[in-house]
């Protein structure tokens, strides 16, 4: 089943996975940008809310107008998308029931 998130952001393609954590099977997704050799691992669960952090400030970096997602993405790195995507990223043993849910259709993020 293709991901529904995989064709409204050119540039950027998901696989998804598990990890397990603190003793569950955690759903995630490996991002994977165009231009860049390296991935980030990212909660599937909290994927609606990071997707929408990097095209925020895709769209008010100033390059926007520019630049595609996948050549602005290859310019940042994965450096800076780990710094960016921190604090959504950091995962602890509370946050197991959000992080499990499996309510993802439900949520709406496009590239205008």
């Amino acid at each position: 089943m293709e991901n529904q998130y995989a064709t409204r952001v050119p540039g950027l393609r998901l696989e998804s996975q598990a990890k397990i954590m603190f003793g569950k099977a955690v759903p995630y997704y490996q991002l994977s940008f165009d231009h860049l050799v390296s991935h980030l691992d990212v909660p599937a669960a909290r994927f609606p809310q990071i997707l929408q952090r990097m095209l925020d400030t895709f769209k008010n970096d100033g390059k926007g107008n520019e630049e595609t997602f996948a050549v602005w993405s290859g310019r940042k790195g994965i450096p800076f998308f780990t710094e960016l995507l921190e604090d959504i990223n950091l995962v602890g043993p509370d946050d197991l029931p959000e992080l499990l849910r499996n309510d993802l259709q439900n949520s709406e993020v496009m590239l205008d």
